[in-house]
């Protein structure tokens, strides 16, 4: 949308998660990121000084300032680089994002599945993992660069807390394959895309499997999908032969 003195700016239906609390949740975990120097999109407040509209119970839009800027390009090294220090950057920079945490069944809960997805690592032992607050759907189409440079950061619809190794390996995942079609992770590219988060010996050891469980969905996830037009019995085939696939070239 482009307003009459040129400025622009994206207008955002909430309709995958239209809770009301969720969305202030997500909205004020934005807005935290950007008081810290990460290039999340801006929020236009309404002239009652609200953040969001409610048109119907279906139906809660957000007027963002529109960021220019290009999508990733597999194989930039230096675009792939800056996307692992942004990522690094938000996990510092929400360090002191003291929110109580808003869920709701679209939330992955890697910790329950644990046991289920991974059966040669314990979840005791997983436990001891450095922890803390995820974009968790950190990929190529969620940001947008100026030249190599990360220019903004978009979609928190599924912050959480949990393991920031999982934010690392289903970031490493998208970023460091040969394209977007792909299940084959660029050993080269996953070096320099892990340099700035400093991984503890138990981290690498878990990467792989992490790699792997990421890829998992809720069912409400699935449900999501099937409003949007597709298949969610083909999308639920794509995620476990692509689980398969990973496992078998990560082994």
């Amino acid at each position: 949308m482009d307003d009459a003195g040129g400025s622009r700016y994206v207008l955002r239906c909430c309709r995958r998660n239209p809770s009301r609390d969720r969305i202030r949740f997500q909205l004020d975990f934005q807005d935290h990121l950007r008081c810290r120097g990460i290039p999340a999109a801006e929020v236009v407040v309404t002239e009652t000084g609200d953040r969001y509209v409610v048109t119907d119970a279906a139906s809660l839009w957000v007027l963002f300032r529109f960021v220019e800027g290009n999508a990733y390009r597999y194989g930039n090294r230096a675009q792939l680089e800056n996307a692992a220090r942004c990522l690094s950057d938000i996990h510092g920079a929400a360090a002191d994002f003291t929110a109580a945490p808003v869920e709701d069944d679209t939330i992955p809960d890697l910790r329950r599945w644990w046991n289920t997805l991974t059966r040669d690592l314990p979840l005791a032992l997983v436990d001891g993992l450095p922890s803390g607050w995820l974009h968790a759907d950190f990929h190529g189409q969620n940001i947008v660069f100026a030249g190599d440079r990360v220019r903004g950061v978009f979609d928190f619809d599924v912050v959480h807390r949990g393991w920031r190794l999982e934010d690392i390996a289903y970031a490493m995942f998208c970023f460091c394959r040969e394209d977007r079609a792909s299940t084959v992770i660029r050993a080269d590219a996953s070096r320099a895309f892990l340099e700035p988060f400093g991984l503890t010996g138990l981290e690498r050891k878990a990467l792989p499997r992490f790699v792997v469980a990421t890829q998992a969905r809720t069912s409400s996830r699935y449900r999501v999908r099937e409003r949007e037009g597709a298949d969610p019995a083909q999308v639920l085939r794509t995620h476990v032969a692509r689980m398969r696939a990973l496992s078998a070239s990560l082994a």
